[in-house]
């Protein structure tokens, strides 16, 4: 009779099994990392064009900013003064970062 003389690898050790504090653990891991990936994707700022033929800015707020092509002309001439504005008025306004920690 012919004898088997193949061997079998040795089975790699597995360590012990993740308690489920470690498997929590590493869903909320997941869960926050889900979170931070469609956060970004919504903080893209892009416009379209509106159903009353405006034009809508998406990405700053929670609701799109929307006004007519000449308003947003005016806005847009108004650039220098502005930011002039903002400059002249900087201790006395805050960011919306600066917003959001308070809140």
């Amino acid at each position: 009779m012919a004898h088997n003389t193949k061997k079998t690898p040795p089975k790699p050790e597995a360590g012990p099994a993740p308690t489920v504090a470690e498997l929590q653990a590493q869903l909320a891991a997941a869960q926050d990392q889900l979170k931070a990936a469609k956060a970004a994707a919504k903080k893209a700022v892009y416009l379209k064009v509106s159903a009353k033929k405006a034009i809508s800015l998406y990405g700053l707020r929670r609701m799109p900013i929307t006004m007519y092509v000449d308003e947003w002309a005016t806005i847009l001439g108004m650039a220098e003064q502005i930011a002039a504005f903002g400059e002249e008025h900087a201790a006395e306004l805050s960011r919306k970062g600066d917003a959001q920690a308070q809140g």
